[in-house]
């Protein structure tokens, strides 16, 4: 199940917000303000919800994910207050990148690992007409681009080559004459 924005947000504060008011002292500006430390936040939630990816699937990853981040933020901060939303950002945007990568790399992976076999066949018999039509369908595939002309080029070799042999053994042969 997908986490909702709310659930997300509810996992920031648990998680980061609350672990970082208890361990680090508020700013002395906003201190005796509950309203300016409510706004603080607001923004740090919203900061880090921003941040992370919005394809995280499930309540538990997005937790190590969060708390990723919070253990990063705490090796990274120098003083004894409240992080900076800059900070949070700048982690997170890390964290969540590390995350993507590692997912796109599996998922990349999962599909190689689930494409099928293809199987070798003999194939059918070249004549003279379908090494025509396989010379004009690859001409045809580097004309509009779908194959670089170098690959076509090599590709058109095959039926040119067969198309020749079939003439060579369809001639009468000369010597006997």
């Amino acid at each position: 199940m997908e986490l909702t924005h709310h659930q997300r947000e509810q996992i920031i504060h648990k998680t980061f917000i609350q672990r970082m008011a208890k361990m680090y002292a508020c700013p002395t500006h906003i201190r005796s303000d509950k309203e300016a430390q409510g706004e603080y936040y607001r923004q740090l939630r919203k900061t880090l919800n921003q941040s992370l990816d919005n394809r995280i699937p499930n309540e538990e990853l997005f937790t190590l994910l969060v708390n990723k981040v919070f253990d990063r933020c705490c090796s990274a901060q120098e003083y004894r207050v409240w992080f900076t939303p800059h900070l949070v950002s700048k982690i997170a945007y890390k964290v969540s990148g590390e995350w993507s990568h590692n997912h796109e790399s599996i998922d990349r992976h999962l599909a190689k690992n689930q494409e099928p076999e293809i199987e070798e066949s003999t194939g059918i018999p070249f004549t003279l007409e379908s090494c025509d039509a396989r010379i004009a369908e690859t001409q045809a595939m580097i004309d509009a681009g779908e194959i670089p002309a170098a690959i076509g080029n090599t590709l058109i070799r095959i039926p040119k080559k067969a198309k020749e042999r079939l003439l060579t053994e369809q001639t009468p042969d000369t010597k006997e004459l």
